[in-house]
């Protein structure tokens, strides 16, 4: 196993017995992970902040764990056609090979800055551990090694850490690990895994430390305010609802989905190429009903979460419609 992939989060104990675990859950536990992961990414390769690329994971049967494949065959074109075998994660792919992310100058081993992510987040969770918190006011010696600091806590208690990982602590948002936290209960243990080399390496947070991790800022500031909690990001879906406008310089149309309206934007051509499709044919309608395939976008430009979706589709179809003049 450690052969095919980077790292993995798991939940063990109560409420995950089987691999089954409650659909809120198990999207707030996918979130977090892809929040945290890009995130800690972008600090080894600053290039990869911003950028529109798919991070495919794999959730094993019997447990719930979330794995993160090794990225150098699935990121690529070629790796993602011959392993997912869907021509849209495909094309997704080559989009973000067309973006520079497998170029040799930016990206020179996508396993590792995937890799150094995920002991990124282990030594975070270590350092807070250790000091408690994600307070910035610690005990720290500098004087040793260049590359290591001495961290002390209320205890005097003394850790080892290599400068970079602290310096990531010490810049890090203090909620990253808010929505993988906030599934932590009594008897349900949050599990960080890294493969490297022979070994695995693995960090743990229990009920005891979830205070240090979960602040309940999300719970309380975004998760009640989060539009169709059912589309995830990177998804692909069929939807069905009304066009209510058009937005030609942004090119983006405006989607009523249920009660929503969510902004709709084509994957590779302009809106205006939709005009014949868009239109209805009954009086008292500018806008007809359409059926929509694409992907669902919950990242915006800094790669921060979103909490209406956008939809990048690659078809809209019109609904039939009864034309006026039949009725007479």
């Amino acid at each position: 196993m450690k052969n095919q992939y980077i790292g993995y989060i798991k939940y063990e104990g109560k409420g995950v017995e089987n691999g089954i675990f409650d659909a809120r859950k198990s999207a707030q536990a996918l979130l977090g992970f892809d929040q945290a992961v890009r995130y800690f990414a972008a600090k080894e390769e600053p290039h990869l902040l911003g950028k529109d690329y798919d991070l495919p994971v794999e959730i094993k049967k019997d447990s719930w764990d979330i794995f993160l494949p090794i990225l150098q065959k699935l990121m690529t074109p070629e790796g993602v056609a011959g392993i997912a075998g869907t021509a849209y994660i495909a094309k997704a792919a080559g989009k973000a090979a067309t973006d520079g992310l497998f170029e040799t100058g930016l990206s020179k081993d996508i396993q590792k800055i995937f890799q150094g992510a995920i002991v990124s987040i282990q030594w975070v969770v270590k350092i807070a551990k250790h000091v408690g918190s994600f307070k910035r006011d610690i005990k720290v010696n500098h004087n040793l090694q260049e590359d290591k600091v001495e961290i002390a806590n209320s205890n005097n208690d003394m850790i080892i850490v290599p400068r970079k990982y602290f310096e990531q602590y010490k810049t890090c948002p203090e909620n990253i690990l808010d929505k993988l936290a906030e599934n932590i209960a009594e008897e349900r243990v949050l599990k960080i895994g890294a493969f490297a080399q022979d070994e695995i390496k693995e960090v743990s947070i229990d009920e005891g430390s979830k205070a240090i991790f979960y602040s309940g800022k999300v719970d309380k500031e975004i998760k009640d305010d989060i539009l169709c909690p059912e589309l995830q990001d990177g998804e692909y879906v069929e939807l069905e609802g009304t066009i209510t406008k058009v937005n030609e310089r942004a090119n983006t149309l405006g989607f009523q989905y249920k009660d929503y309206i969510l902004t709709i934007e084509p994957a590779s051509s302009n809106v205006t190429e939709y005009k014949g499709q868009i239109l209805s044919n009954q009086s008292g309608h500018i806008f007809c009903k359409a059926q929509i395939d694409g992907r669902v976008s919950r990242r915006g430009k800094r790669g921060e979460f979103l909490k209406k979706p956008r939809i990048i589709f690659t078809s809209l179809t019109p609904k039939n419609e009864k034309n006026d003049d039949t009725l007479f």
